[in-house]
């Protein structure tokens, strides 16, 4: 798979490479819950596009001994593919939506942060 966290200031890479960027990058909140909501997905033949809503929560440590709670919601855009093993994704792209709290000091925001060019839910063309 080829996994897109460039909306978020993030890269775009396989699946191996992203799991261990996210593994570095993630490691500046406290706390972390990830939460996969609606799904729409157009199956055609052995090839489907999908969006699925996430809501994702990150406790962010204040600096003065409390915390915050940064809260961003978003969706993906998928591709997957049928193999003889079942559906696979072949190609996500994360793209946010909207934010609530606290942005962790000195990491940049998203491109659309602050803006009106936030991104809109659909399926990948």
């Amino acid at each position: 798979a080829v996994i897109d966290y460039a909306d978020s200031g993030g890269i775009r890479a396989d699946l191996e490479t992203t799991v261990k960027w996210l593994a570095d990058v993630l490691q500046i909140f406290a706390g972390l819950q990830h939460n996969m909501t609606n799904h729409v997905v157009e199956i055609d033949g052995d090839g489907a596009r999908a969006c699925t809503y996430y809501l994702a929560y990150h406790t962010v440590i204040d600096g003065q001994g409390g915390e915050t709670v940064l809260v961003m919601g978003g969706f993906y855009r998928d591709r997957l593919v049928r193999t003889p093993s079942g559906w696979r994704i072949s190609e996500r792209v994360e793209l946010g939506e909207w934010m609530q709290g606290p942005y962790p000091e000195g990491e940049a925001t998203p491109a659309w942060y602050g803006t009106v060019d936030h991104h809109r839910s659909s399926l990948p063309e």
